[in-house]
């Protein structure tokens, strides 16, 4: 079950917490005696281990492992394992069968009261961060996401054009797989990512292998700085943002290094106080520029995703622009070029 085995910690259910899901369609359990709600997963366990459940269930007629729930081929499924046995509108479930779920039932898991549910909900699941030790509503994925909000994102969190998870924040980036925990805004949150299984899942998308170009465009005056993303004959405006000028503050330190003929692996390298100084904006509004910019790198050009979440890289408080050919144009004058080096430091990481 890995890390996502210590969903909701027994809270579910048990404690009486009152879910919100914010408008967000999902599997929904309710417990009759305490109006505690479950969130589904794609797999979900129920039982008596704390290790190995979803939803911890501590009566002594709970098993151990008791119950298997799963989303199949658009439908919900459920599989009895306990020994005091799992109740479907009354009627005991033939153990190790699965038997298909639907809203408006009653589930109970054992012979206690206490673990009456009524199936609120049948929706598919989604991927989503849940909370685990507040009443707020669930979280909602897209492909890339500036959390809490776009107007103050503390991270961002966005998946590769391979279906990898990767949270960045000013001190990490680190990939996650389901159930692994994050921190944000002061509150505990666990990433559901659903497997589906389905035979009508979608394929793989495709991941090209163009390295995408970058060219930058700046008014005389440095007021606008204009970015586009090119990759083979394609080419996409991404228009005058303020973090457009943080990406080619790097980009000139990039240049100026490789002039010096400094190794690429030494190239770039910016302190970040001192970046922040330069562009007469705190630390913390550095790291939403830069956040900003992965993100809009990621929605604009989601399959080139595997190479733009490197556009920023980071090491012990210095940042850099990633290994990426570019163009810098300063009116109508080419202020500079940078080709890097078909060499092992092209992956940037020291």
């Amino acid at each position: 079950m890995g890390c996502h085995s210590l969903f909701f910690k027994g809270k579910q259910g048990v404690g009486g917490l009152s879910w919100r899901v914010c408008g967000v369609t999902v599997g929904i359990l309710i417990n009759k005696k305490t109006g505690g709600r479950v969130v589904l997963r794609s797999q979900h366990v129920v039982g008596r281990n704390a290790l190995r459940s979803d939803t911890v269930l501590s009566d002594p007629d709970i098993s151990l492992l008791h119950a298997l729930l799963r989303w199949q081929d658009r439908h919900w499924f459920i599989a009895d394992y306990g020994r005091n046995g799992t109740f479907l509108d009354g009627r005991q479930l033939v153990k190790g069968q699965w038997t298909l779920l639907s809203a408006n039932q009653h589930l109970r898991f054992g012979v206690s009261p206490r673990n009456l549910w009524y199936v609120a909900d049948v929706a598919a699941p989604v991927t989503a961060l849940i909370p685990l030790d507040t009443d707020d509503g669930l979280i909602e994925l897209a492909s890339s996401n500036l959390l809490p909000n776009e107007e103050a994102p503390e991270m961002v969190l966005y998946q590769t054009a391979a279906a990898q998870w990767r949270l960045e924040t000013p001190d990490e980036v680190r990939v996650l797989d389901d159930g692994d925990t994050l921190c944000l805004s002061g509150k505990t949150y666990q990433l559901s990512i659903p497997y589906l299984v389905d035979d009508t899942q979608p394929s793989a998308r495709y991941a090209p292998e163009t390295t995408p170009y970058l060219n930058f465009v700046l008014s005389l005056d440095e007021e606008h700085t204009r970015m586009m993303l090119q990759y083979g004959s394609e080419s996409v405006d991404l228009g005058v943002r303020e973090h457009h000028y943080c990406l080619v503050t790097l980009a000139r330190k990039r240049l100026r290094d490789m002039q010096l003929n400094l190794d690429i692996s030494a190239q770039g390298w910016i302190d970040c106080a001192e970046l922040a100084k330069s562009l007469g904006i705190d630390p913390t509004h550095l790291n939403i520029q830069i956040f900003r910019a992965r993100n809009q790198l990621l929605k604009v050009s989601p399959d080139h995703s595997n190479h733009l979440v490197n556009i920023v890289e980071r090491r012990r408080g210095s940042i850099r622009l990633g290994a990426f050919a570019f163009d810098i144009m300063r009116g109508s004058v080419i202020e500079g070029h940078y080709e890097p080096a078909p060499a092992l430091g092209m992956l940037g990481h020291e």
